[in-house]
């Protein structure tokens, strides 16, 4: 049982780093308009998106976005890390035997 929570626990911690670095990304993108990702950059971008999207959009789908004046906020991404390091720190405190 030890094995299953550790992998557990190092597969939530990949999924956190892939968040981040999909905020990054994001910003990236936001800040640099005519950035376009060539190479090896535009495979990690692939495999970061193609990673973190299903979640993301499934939590897009059941929460609305924030109006705050003219801009939208979009939670999901934040949620998501929350709920995962939430999940790690349950994970570690669980016996280990």
């Amino acid at each position: 049982m030890s094995l299953v929570l550790r992998i557990a626990e190092f597969l939530l911690i990949a999924f956190v780093l892939l968040l981040f670095a999909r905020v990054a990304i994001n910003l990236s993108a936001l800040f640099v308009r005519d950035w376009k990702p060539r190479g090896v950059m535009l495979i990690l971008v692939e495999v970061v998106l193609s990673a973190t999207d299903p979640p993301v959009r499934f939590l897009r789908s059941v929460l609305p976005e924030i109006n705050l004046g003219g801009a939208r906020l979009d939670l999901s991404v934040l949620i998501l890390m929350v709920a995962a390091t939430i999940l790690i720190n349950v994970l570690a405190a669980m016996p280990r035997s």
